[in-house]
This record gives C-alpha cells, sequence and structure tokens, in this order.
C-alpha cells in the first residue's frame, strides 16, 4: 500500500477524509463511523461511584446523585436506584482517583 500524499501544510488526515469521502460516494455507500465498543454496548445501565472534592457521589447515564459523606453511602444508594429501575443488565462500580474500576454489585440473577 503507497503512503497517501501529504500537502505542504500537513494536513494529510484532511486528504484522507477527502479521498475516503470520494470512494465511498462513487461506490454508492453510506459511511458512519461507528466508535462504541461491545464494552459500553453492554454496560449501558451502569452506576458509577467516584469522591471528588472530598465527596462521594453516584452518576446513572449522566446524572450525578450525591453527594454523599462515605463511600459506603453513595455504594447503598447506587444499589437502591439499579435495584428500584429493575434492569437487569444494572451494576454498581467504583472508580478510583487512577480511575481503576471495581464492580461491586450486580442486579442478582434469576
Amino acid at each position: 500500500m503507497q503512503p497517501l500524499p501529504r500537502e505542504p501544510s500537513g494536513r494529510g488526515a484532511l486528504l484522507f477524509i477527502g479521498l475516503l469521502t470520494e470512494v465511498v460516494a462513487n461506490r454508492n455507500e453510506t459511511f458512519e463511523p461507528t466508535f462504541r465498543s461491545e464494552e459500553e454496548k453492554v454496560t449501558e445501565s451502569h452506576f458509577i461511584v467516584t469522591e471528588r472534592d472530598h465527596a462521594w457521589m453516584y452518576s446513572h447515564r449522566g446524572d450525578p446523585a450525591g453527594p454523599f459523606k462515605t463511600r459506603s453511602e453513595a455504594i447503598e444508594a447506587a444499589i437502591a436506584e439499579a435495584t428500584a429501575i429493575g434492569d437487569p443488565a444494572a451494576h454498581v462500580i467504583v472508580q478510583n482517583r487512577d480511575m481503576q474500576q471495581e464492580t461491586v454489585w450486580r442486579y442478582p440473577e434469576g
């Protein structure tokens, strides 16, 4: 495969997108890139518990709840809401400051 020609201004990516658009247009196809991973598809009903500014909170689908004084209070509240929505895919994740995650609760099977 030959490298793509680069414009003197360094806008090779724009040139590539233009070429890709032209190829797709010539094939009468629609090009729609997808950026969702398999993990995102599986975890749409997750509750993420985090600590921010010395207060604990959780979020579900981008909606924050809190603040809570302790990690345990935030986890308990997230579990209560996850149980209330009744989604069998729901689970509660604690995310630390290093962005490492630990699943602490999953919706009961059966």
